[in-house]
């Protein structure tokens, strides 16, 4: 599951993890700060798929860019095979 990080929660990570969902969740500053500042007792941060989570708003893009009117839609990107390069 890839989200932004407003549910970078640990209750919510546990319960995704507990289900068996790889979380791809970016942590706070202030969870970052907090964990810091316990020293060797705050343990180690979330691991994050960077190439998983740079990937997360083309849905959203796609989704924005449907809703609007066709007048206002952005020109069409042209349609890309899967051994294509961007």
């Amino acid at each position: 599951m890839i989200a932004d990080k407003a549910y970078s929660a640990c209750v919510i990570r546990r319960a995704l993890h507990a289900r068996g969902i790889k979380v791809v969740i970016p942590e706070k500053s202030d969870q970052i700060a907090a964990r810091k500042k316990r020293g060797r007792r705050g343990g180690r941060s979330p691991a994050l798929d960077t190439t998983a989570y740079t990937g997360r708003n083309v849905v959203g893009t796609l989704q924005a860019r449907h809703h609007l009117p066709r007048r206002h839609r952005p020109p069409r990107l042209p349609r890309m095979d899967i051994g294509d390069t961007l």
